[in-house]
């Protein structure tokens, strides 16, 4: 029986190395190494692996690079300052939130900008008027004052302007709307006279 099976082993080990000898010596490659396709046989049309109809992910991503900004052209050099940021609505006044402002007229200080600027009008009307304020014909009225108050649009940054600071302003009306716009920063707001 061991000779049987020594027999077939080395049977089976002489036909693969017979195999493995006519393999090596038919081409002047290993067989291992990659070889160009046979020229007889067309090449298979591949998929598009990114059609409507298949909801497979493509097997490697793509980069797409986004669009570069150009950039925005220079603004001629002047000797007058140039205003960044345009009126975004018509302009009704512009005003300086005083010290006088900051204080409601038991002599309380003010915290809110909303009830600083309407307070602001209040004192234009009562003939306590700072440099700056100009007029305007629709706050003489407490009513449109506490509509001015109620429908104001402030952002935290020109919140705290106002109620900390002395800032030259402009109230502008945008789509039923107040907004202010920080023309000048002003000093720091001194307690209630």
């Amino acid at each position: 029986m061991e000779g049987a099976r020594q027999t077939h082993e080395g049977r089976s080990g002489g036909v693969l190395a017979t195999i493995l000898v006519a393999i090596l010596t038919a081409s002047a490659a290993p067989w291992w190494w990659p070889t160009s396709a046979p020229e007889s046989k067309p090449a298979r049309p591949r998929r598009d692996d990114s059609s409507p109809a298949d909801n497979r992910q493509p097997s490697t991503p793509v980069y797409v690079e986004p669009p570069r900004p150009e950039r925005p052209a220079q603004a001629p050099q002047t000797d007058t300052p140039v205003r960044t940021t345009p009126p975004s609505g018509p302009r009704l006044y512009t005003a300086r939130m005083g010290t006088r402002d900051h204080c409601n007229s038991r002599g309380e200080r003010l915290v809110q900008a909303a009830h600083i600027v309407r307070q602001d009008r209040a004192n234009v009307y009562r003939g306590v008027v700072d440099a700056e304020d100009e007029a305007d014909a629709l706050f003489a009225d407490r009513g449109e004052r506490e509509h001015l108050a109620a429908s104001l649009v402030l952002s935290p940054d020109t919140e705290a302007a106002i109620r900390d600071r002395t800032p030259l302003i402009a109230l502008l009306r945008e789509r039923g709307a107040y907004r202010v716009e920080i023309l000048e920063p002003g000093e720091w707001a001194r307690s209630c006279p």
